[in-house]
């Protein structure tokens, strides 16, 4: 609510003020969120998904959404829930962004929470992966996703834009309605965008559950209701802004192992008042087990123009977060989880570009509280702060371009552990230095050739230290480990590109090793049973170290060809992970081998599109874990446009989702067994452009 306030009353101000002189710009430019560079571009280690990409088959969750990516799968926990996966890396090895700055929630502590995102107008989303994303964040061993919009516009909206849209799904009877609004009044740049998504559980395929039969997926029903506000000011000496933005949301969890005991009376709050009042209280029934959701954020950002000696920028951001998750079973308020993160984050970077290259300094500062309370404590409240010092350069050298970078964080985790009533306090500090260099060829032939070297050091998170107890997302007793030393992640990658006549291929082959590789280790069988009573019926977890490896490629092969009235373009696609420790055994949950197949036409006012994914069977699997089938998955989207008077236009899209009915269940999410992905969907996408 303090940071809802100061946004508001900040806004106000700068409506209030006077105006300024202005040079105006035709259209907004979205660069990458730390350099300003667009070389990251020349090669498949960075891919950029347009507005269409994202909307095309339907209103999905996030890790759904960059699932066609190659090198980029899903860790699904429902309708709300998915998590991306980058080359067989997921959760705090991956950071999300929105607008290059970091997206605090809590997904970190559980498979079953989702990322604080509305994906909904969203310009687009740039996927880097490998340790050399860490010429943009700290941490990012596997890659980072930067969610972009235009919120805060960097440069002046030259027309009004107004759109809604509706968006309607057969496979949970779910609709989606989102608004959008922009324009330049007195000199300010305006946003505003609405958006609320509906869903009931959503159906299965046969098979798909054969223990009870039932054709949806109990308690996969998710609905949302997100805010975005947004005014910035845009000069000859730069760019100033401020955005508000809320979700509010209730999700089902549609797996919780769970035993019944006597919880304590705590983290009773507004959020858990709504587990009681639950519409769907009466039809799950005493199995009813959600998620309420609730997230301000606000972020100020600008741009000043030094354009003096050396310096030619100075780009800065603040982004303060509240975010609220409270689950339970529903009428049982008092017997719910609250999980809470409030985090600040402050940014500097000094840019300096001319016609031998680029450099870029950067001072990043982030601050996490983290805590959880009530009836699911399995973890003690902690705080971490990362201080990061980090130098971008970028350069011609005859017919090679370098990109290289250094970086120096700095980072404390405080918390504790409470063993039986015996609590430990610790403070724990890390200091990493990473680094990432990257030669590739200037030429204007069809050949284009990249070699990219990278040492990346992250430390272990808060959960992987503190965590003790029972986790029912994963129906785990899961156990941290204070000794946890840093990742070390050494990287070696080479990308080759053709691209002549129509034709084009792009291969990438990687090596990723990784000295202190932190995972979370089941016992056995036989060591459960040992244990006796000690942990009731959850599987111990408990997180270690050990050396390992993940090796792999992706390859793609295509052609555009044109014709009459429009173009089409052809491709085939294949990526595969391979993720062994250092006596050999299999790394868990690692992606299996996929060919991905796509076909796009279009011209002027229609575009179809197809994905075709063959998904093979795991069987490279982790001690405890069993084979995932193999499947076919078949995605379909056909969009018309219509010009309708008076600068109007109408976008119609029909499409489909799962034509097959396949059963499908992604081998890197932790409930793969309990919870299949959505069945057959057909779907309907309407929005009008004024």
């Amino acid at each position: 609510m303090e940071k809802r306030l100061f946004a508001l009353s900040l806004m106000g101000s700068l409506v209030a003020s006077a105006s300024l002189a202005q040079d105006k710009v035709d259209e907004i430019v979205v660069e990458s969120a730390m350099t300003n560079q667009t070389q990251v571009n020349q090669n498949d280690v960075a891919r950029i998904l347009s507005a269409k990409d994202i909307s095309q088959f339907g209103h999905q969750n996030f890790g759904t959404t960059l699932d066609s990516t190659l090198g980029v799968t899903s860790s699904n926990y429902g309708s709300a829930v998915g998590q991306p996966v980058i080359r067989g890396l997921s959760g705090n090895r991956i950071t999300v962004l929105r607008n290059g700055i970091t997206v605090q929630d809590v997904s970190g502590l559980g498979a079953d929470h989702s990322n604080d995102l509305d994906m909904n107008n969203v310009q687009q989303i740039e996927i880097i992966k490998g340790p050399s994303s860490l010429l943009y964040k700290s941490g990012s061993a596997g890659g980072i996703v930067n969610v972009i919009d235009n919120t805060i516009a960097r440069s002046d909206f030259t027309e009004r834009d107004l759109s809604v849209a509706l968006d309607i799904q057969a496979v949970n009877d779910g609709t989606t309605t989102s608004g959008h609004y922009h324009e330049n009044l007195g000199g300010f740049n305006v946003s505003l965008s609405l958006a609320d998504t509906q869903f009931d559980d959503y159906e299965i395929p046969d098979g798909a559950d054969d223990e009870t039969g039932l054709q949806s997926l109990m308690n996969s029903d998710y609905g949302n209701t997100a805010e975005q506000i947004g005014i910035s000011k845009v000069g000859t000496w730069g760019y100033f802004g401020l955005s508000l933005q809320q979700n509010e949301g209730t999700y089902g969890i549609p797996f919780h192992g769970e035993e019944h005991d006597d919880h304590a009376d705590e983290g009773h709050s507004e959020e858990a008042e709504l587990l009681e009042d639950d519409d769907h209280h009466d039809e799950h029934g005493e199995e009813r087990i959600l998620a309420v959701v609730d997230s301000e954020t606000v972020t100020l950002e600008g741009s000043y123009n030094v354009n003096g000696g050396w310096l030619n920028s100075i780009d800065y951001h603040y982004r303060g977060s509240d975010y609220a998750l409270t689950e339970g079973h529903a009428g049982e308020p008092d017997d719910s989880t609250r999980f809470e993160n409030d985090a600040d984050e402050f940014g500097v970077l000094f840019k300096s570009e001319n016609d031998a290259g680029a450099q870029t300094i950067l001072l990043n500062h982030v601050t996490q509280d983290i805590s959880v309370a009530g009836a699911e404590v399995y973890m003690a409240p902690s705080e971490s702060e990362e201080t990061a010092l980090g130098y971008y350069i970028s350069r011609s050298l005859g017919g090679l371009s370098l990109d290289a970078a250094i970086r120096y964080d700095h980072v404390t985790r405080d918390g504790s552990i409470d063993d039986e009533g015996d609590v430990t306090f610790y403070d724990i500090d890390y200091n990493n230095v990473s680094y990432a260099v990257s030669f590739g060829n200037l030429s204007d032939g069809p050949v284009g050739v990249t070699l990219s070297l990278a040492h990346a050091e992250r430390a272990p998170s808060v959960s992987e230290l503190f965590m003790h107890g029972v986790h029912l997302s994963t129906g785990r007793f899961e156990v941290g480990n204070i000794d946890l030393k840093s990742e070390e992640s050494n990287n070696i990658e080479v990308a080759f590109n053709y691209e002549e006549n129509g034709s084009f291929m792009k291969t990438n082959v990687f090596f990723n090793d990784v000295d202190n590789y932190i995972y979370l280790q089941d016992e056995t069988d036989d060591d459960h049973g040992d244990h006796g009573d000690e942990h009731g019926d959850y599987i111990l977890a408990e997180y270690l170290q050990r050396d390992a490896r993940l090796y792999g490629y992706e390859f793609e092969v295509g052609k555009n060809l044109d014709f009459y009235r429009g173009t089409l373009r052809l491709s085939l696609g294949r990526d595969e992970i391979i993720g062994e420790f250092s006596n050999g055994a299999d790394i868990p949950r690692m992606p299996p081998a996929r060919n991905v197949v796509s076909a796009s036409y279009l011209e002027s006012d229609l575009e179809v599109s197809l994905v075709v994914k063959n998904v093979s069977k795991q069987s490279r699997i982790g001690e405890t874990e069993i084979p995932t089938p193999g499947y076919d998955a078949i995605d379909v989207s056909m969009t018309k446009s219509f010009a309708l008077s008076g600068d109007r236009a109408l976008d119609v899209s029909i499409y489909g989702n799962n034509l097959l009915d396949e059963v499908v269940r992604n081998h890197t999410s932790s409930v793969k067994d309990h919870v299949p992905l959505p069945g057959r969907n057909i779907g309907l996408r309407v929005q009008m452009d004024f």
